[in-house]
């Protein structure tokens, strides 16, 4: 395989994965090369996707269905497709604005709301632990609403991880390595189908604590690697 296809494949994992978080339906050849100039035919495609599959970076879920990224495949989509250094868009940069003020100006009794700020700005599911041993959970509803919940293992696996948050934030700041961390599937505590992202914080009016942002597997990674890195260096950085 010379570098010319490998660099090709690695265009149709990150197509792939664009397409199913946009749709949460299995992509096909067809529609990737409709959408997006890669110059070969989708015969091509097809085969680009068997190769991935074999590799385990992409699955069939059906057999004439098109196919879907694997944990392995969004892992490798994080380390070669996210960049750090993107900065979210300018009127995401304002809400996030609002959502400092909102910590700043209240300390712990103003951390729900600060919470439920992120939770509207992200349109995901947002916990925060405080130094003193609370915590805060909002913004259920938009985990539920993914298609991917309407599966029972799923949905008790969260569930159950959520009713031992305190744990799960404990275990949580033990297993970060960097400041800002993407944990995917068996990596994070809420288990396979899932993803978080989750950000060690530290204020003079709150003390240090973690953000995170969970969701499904099938998250917008670049979009919301962003804003958490956004929210970490330049709006409550260690004070």
């Amino acid at each position: 395989m010379g570098d010319s296809a490998e660099n090709r494949r690695k265009k149709v994992l990150w197509a792939v994965v664009r397409e199913f978080v946009d749709t949460a339906e299995p992509v096909g050849s067809g529609s990737i090369v409709e959408k997006y100039d890669f110059g070969v035919s989708p015969a091509t495609v097809r085969n680009d996707m068997a190769v991935l599959e074999e590799q385990g970076l992409l699955r069939q879920p059906h057999t004439s269905a098109g196919r879907i990224p694997t944990e392995i495949g969004y892992r490798y989509f994080v380390s070669e497709f996210v960049e750090p250094k993107t900065r979210p868009s300018a009127e995401q940069e304002r809400q996030l604005v609002e959502v400092q003020q909102a910590v700043r100006a209240g300390i712990a009794d103003r951390s729900l709301s600060f919470a439920q700020s992120l939770a509207r700005l992200t349109k995901g599911t947002v916990f925060v632990s405080l130094n003193d041993g609370r915590f805060h959970l909002t913004g259920m509803e938009n985990l539920f609403r993914h298609p991917e919940f309407r599966d029972e293992k799923l949905l008790f696996a969260v569930t159950h991880a959520l009713d031992r948050l305190d744990q799960v934030l404990n275990e949580l700041e033990g297993r970060m390595t960097r400041d800002v961390d993407v944990l995917i599937g068996e990596e994070n505590p809420f288990g396979r189908g899932t993803s978080i992202i989750v950000l060690r914080y530290g204020t003079p009016e709150t003390g240090e604590g973690i953000i995170g942002l969970l969701g499904p597997q099938r998250m917008d990674y670049q979009s919301n690697y962003s804003l958490m890195r956004c929210l970490r260096e330049t709006l409550i950085a260690p004070g």
